[in-house]
């Protein structure tokens, strides 16, 4: 009796394990598919805060498109929404945003087309009756740097990978199109 209880602790103790990998597996798979399967663009950014002594050194990051033009959708406070990207030059700005849902509640043809950038976020601040609200994106806030290389130069480009579902991903900052930090000599 007690061989069979210590083989069903065991048992346990090993599908714990697992289920543990599993997980850690799912992750590291989600990020490398986003980053394999998704479209690059690039982004004007703005730094916003250089590093925290207690994480480490990051770049906190600000873009153009975390306003919604005025003619955006009337939104409040949490609210979910998608935002279209549109190339304009070198970069991509915001062609046209939705409350996810109703307005974009099926990825129809009329709304994202093949070959379209879009993005999810998450209204942070709703502005005056929509109008010019601000939208968080995750994953394109932050981007982490070597130690010691926190204060940029100047405004960055964030180069960022983007899937057909809207998750987005930072590869590498550019300071006149050339990576940034630069790489040791």
């Amino acid at each position: 009796m007690t061989a069979l209880r210590s083989h069903s602790r065991l048992a346990i103790f090993a599908v714990l394990v697992l289920l543990q990998a599993l997980v850690v597996v799912g992750f590291v798979v989600r990020e490398e598919r986003i980053r394999a399967t998704g479209r690059q663009i690039v982004l004007k950014a703005a730094p916003v805060d250089p590093r925290d002594l207690l994480r480490g050194d990051y770049v906190i990051l600000g873009y153009e498109i975390q306003r919604l033009p005025s003619y955006g959708p009337d939104v409040v406070e949490g609210d979910k929404v998608i935002v279209r990207l549109r190339r304009e030059g070198d970069y991509y700005v915001i062609d046209v945003a939705g409350r996810y849902p109703p307005y974009w509640s099926a990825r129809t043809e009329q709304d994202v087309r093949p070959g379209d950038v879009v993005l999810r976020g998450t209204v942070v601040d709703a502005g005056t009756g929509g109008a010019g609200a601000r939208v968080a994106y995750p994953n394109l806030d932050r981007f982490y740097v070597p130690a010691g290389t926190g204060n940029l130069p100047k405004p960055p480009d964030a180069v960022v990978v983007v899937d057909r579902e809207g998750n987005a991903r930072i590869i590498e900052l550019r300071i006149d199109g050339k990576p940034w930090p630069p790489p040791p000599e």
